[in-house]
């Protein structure tokens, strides 16, 4: 909630470099945070994810997160 008190410009981007992989407690984070931003009339994405961390996304049906997001981005 705190994240999306910030003014921002329709458009939140995380840094995913570093993420080489998710487990579920961490995808229930992003996605609550996902459903937070678009309330406020935003978009998350993550950049950077590891080919890996997009699998788990993908096979998570959370791939939306990393649309827009090139790999290394």
């Amino acid at each position: 909630e705190a994240l999306c008190a910030l003014p921002f410009a329709h458009a939140l981007r995380l840094d995913a470099s570093d993420m080489e992989t998710i487990l579920t407690p961490g995808l229930q984070v992003l996605l609550a945070l996902e459903k937070s931003v678009a309330a406020a009339g935003g978009t998350l994405f993550l950049s950077g994810a590891s080919e890996a961390a997009r699998d788990a996304l993908d096979l998570a049906g959370a791939s939306s997160l990393l649309s827009g997001a090139k790999p290394g981005a």
